[in-house]
């Protein structure tokens, strides 16, 4: 609501947890809501349609971090989301779970979490369910494998110039610069 009231007309993808009962404040200020659950889905869709309204939303796919979102060898289960009239499903998202270790087991981890997602939005597509948007590279996935592609890139922690450990940011393939500097006087 603030950034709508200051001005921000940008889209928002809101990733993380809204409460369903806080669906009206997701429509009104235009914000797509990512839903890791069919459960979720179906809340957001009951509460959207009371107002008579469509949130839309971006679906979470599990490829192998295990923390949230459909498992990708369950894709069929996504399947009734598309269907719901009062939700408007706008892209499908993963997290790749170790994008910024060099080591060859988790490069071969990586690529096959790639590979289980654009698996799984074919699976969808083949289907007759329009992903839209896809992404599933964040700061240490857009480093290492650009290859993965996507929509667009969600770019967290590079932005500052850093990455999760001296080591990785040594290893990095472009020269990182912090965008800002903090500074304080003692009081």
């Amino acid at each position: 609501e603030e950034l709508r009231h200051n001005g921000v007309h940008m889209p928002i993808l809101l990733l993380g947890y809204t409460p369903e009962d806080m669906t009206e404040t997701l429509i009104e200020n235009d914000v797509t809501q990512d839903v890791p659950s069919l459960e979720m889905a179906r809340a957001y869709s009951a509460e959207a349609g009371k107002l008579g309204k469509v949130l839309r939303v971006h679906l979470k796919l599990d490829t192998g971090m295990h923390r949230l979102g459909q498992r990708a060898e369950e894709w069929e289960k996504l399947l009734p989301i598309f269907r719901y009239k009062h939700l408007k499903v706008t892209g499908v998202f993963t997290h790749l779970a170790a994008s910024e270790d060099p080591s060859p087991r988790a490069r071969e981890f990586t690529i096959a979490q790639g590979k289980a997602f654009y698996q799984t939005v074919a699976q969808l597509e083949k289907h007759g369910c329009s992903c839209g948007k896809t992404h599933l590279l964040a700061s240490g996935g857009l480093l290492y494998y650009p290859q993965l592609g996507g929509s667009y890139a969600r770019v967290g922690i590079a932005l500052y110039g850093v990455l999760s450990t001296r080591e990785e940011l040594a290893s990095c393939p472009v020269a990182l610069k912090p965008v800002l500097s903090l500074k304080a006087r003692v009081a």
